[in-house]
């Protein structure tokens, strides 16, 4: 067929050098502003503990790495308590067994500028397997008991 013109010829594009430099460019650009971005996170100065939406506790982080906070919310009252009694509290709940009749208990602690929580006798733990917070905006939150304890500015 001589007089026929093919639509469909598929020519093969080499990447340019040019491209090259253009990929990397955007690939140092997103590291960097990762980094920026790590850096500017603002260390939170006060946690807040709400449940079922009520804010229960709030207390200025301690500004000493010496300074330990532990508090204990049972049925949506916090309060804060020793690391003895803090021991007590897990023997007397035996919190890996779930009872439904148990009353709700999370211990959150705060320590060296983190925050996290202890213990708890929810059904998932997630709460308890959460990493540490201690940057503005931070949360962790227990659905089952209705909890978030929110790193905040004063």
């Amino acid at each position: 067929m001589k007089g026929t013109i093919c639509i469909f010829k598929m020519e093969r594009k080499v990447i340019s050098s040019f491209d090259i430099i253009i990929l990397l460019s955007v690939i140092v650009l997103g590291i960097v502003g990762i980094f920026i971005f790590e850096k500017n996170k603002d260390k939170g100065q006060m946690v807040s503990i709400s449940v079922e939406g009520d804010v229960v506790y709030n207390i200025i982080i301690p500004s000493t790495p010496k300074d330990k906070v532990i508090i204990a919310i049972k049925d949506g009252q916090a309060t804060e308590i020793t690391e003895e009694k803090m021991k007590s509290l897990v023997d007397e709940y035996d919190l890996q067994r779930n009872d439904k009749n148990m009353p709700d208990l999370n211990i959150v602690v705060i320590e060296c500028g983190e925050t996290f929580v202890a213990e708890a006798n929810c059904p998932d733990k997630i709460c308890v397997n959460h990493s540490e917070i201690g940057n503005v905006g931070e949360s962790i939150i227990c659905l089952p008991h209705k909890l978030i304890v929110e790193i905040r500015e004063k």
